[in-house]
């Protein structure tokens, strides 16, 4: 067991937050008499003896009595876990829940029993080991405040790479992938097929290539060369039902949404296209740089669809590919009879049934 003594010189450079407690405690013997105590009167996290059982250690937690396993998972809920109170469980007839597992905050740094030089990171569900100062930096200021426990009973994951502050447009390269340049867009990496289809994205984008852990997300269909921008036609606003802009018919399907789980103050777009039409529809956001939102392509019809906020959604077109290439944005977002804002509260469909 670790005592509090031993932090200054074990754990040297370490601030250990939540050290193990020794056995006892000052005024533990008090603490420790037996109270025929009322269930309502007890508070939540109390730590709890049973008479007649002088081995197990609960937590009282809704309205039940959960066993800590061993000192380290009680230490991980209550660093006080040792003032305790002992009650008469049987004769108040309470009820046993499962035991209690070891609880660690999210992103947590934490050194391991028997083995102090090496820092990790509690990261769904597993333990990550930073592999160097840099790299625990990147992802916590504070990565020296650990808490040191006993490991044997967690995952261990791969090593936790240095995290790079990723934004919109940046180029990215894989680790152990040198062969492909990604464009990270709307939360995805877009392959970049070539050096043109790279340069109509941005002229410099050699200039700064980041190589990272591409395994937190996800690779889509490739890019397209960058849509041309020219004047905006002045068209009549969409309206709900079809729609014709010789050559192109397009229905406006407006919904009520009934999504639980929408992200607050976002409005859900949706994009899809019959299936005699093959060639790239999509919608397209002019602003930081420019980034395709939602596409059809070939066989993929839809419908596809995504949250936005009312303000990206204030820079979207509609745009369709062309001959030899080329990509054309025609038509502006904007509804009939209401605001430039699109409203939450509703799911937007536009359905391209028509283009020649």
């Amino acid at each position: 067991a670790v005592s509090v003594e031993s932090r200054d010189t074990t754990y040297n450079k370490f601030h250990l937050r939540r050290p193990l407690q020794k056995e006892g405690g000052e005024g533990s013997e008090a603490r420790n008499a037996l109270a025929e105590t009322a269930t309502d009167s007890i508070p939540e996290g109390q730590s709890v003896r049973c008479v007649g059982n002088d081995e197990d250690i609960f937590r009282w937690s809704n309205g039940g009595l959960h066993r800590y396993p061993d000192p380290t998972i009680a230490s991980s809920w209550n660093k006080k876990w040792r003032d305790m109170i002992t009650i008469n469980c049987a004769s108040m007839e309470l009820s046993y829940g499962s035991p209690m597992k070891i609880f660690l905050d999210e992103g947590e740094s934490v050194l391991c029993i028997g083995d102090e030089t090496k820092v990790y990171r509690w990261q769904n569900g597993q333990l990550r080991h930073y592999p160097s100062p840099t790299a625990a930096a990147s992802w916590k200021a504070d990565w020296r405040d650990v808490v040191a426990i006993d490991c044997s009973r967690l995952s261990i994951g791969r090593p936790i790479d240095e995290k790079f502050f990723i934004k919109e447009g940046d180029n990215i390269m894989c680790h152990g992938d040198h062969q492909h340049v990604y464009r990270y867009t709307n939360g995805m990496l877009r392959h970049l097929p070539d050096p043109q289809i790279a340069s109509s994205w941005n002229e410099h984008w050699r200039d700064h290539v980041q190589s990272v852990d591409c395994s937190p997300f996800e690779i889509v269909k490739p890019l397209f060369p960058k849509p041309e921008f020219f004047d905006i036609p002045v068209i009549a606003p969409f309206r709900v039902g079809r729609n014709s802009y010789y050559p192109d018919e397009i229905d406006l399907v407006v919904t009520k949404n009934t999504d639980a789980y929408a992200p607050p103050g976002q409005v859900k777009l949706v994009l899809s296209t019959e299936e005699h039409i093959t060639w790239w529809k999509g919608v397209y956001c002019g602003a930081i740089g420019g980034w395709e939102m939602l596409g059809t392509v070939g066989d993929r019809h839809g419908p596809t669809s995504a949250y936005f906020t009312p303000e990206i959604l204030q820079d979207a077109v509609l745009c369709k590919s062309q001959e030899f290439g080329t990509h054309k944005c025609l038509y502006e977002l904007v509804l009939e009879g209401i605001e430039r804002d699109l409203d939450p509260e509703y799911v937007y469909h536009f359905r391209w049934v028509s283009d020649n």
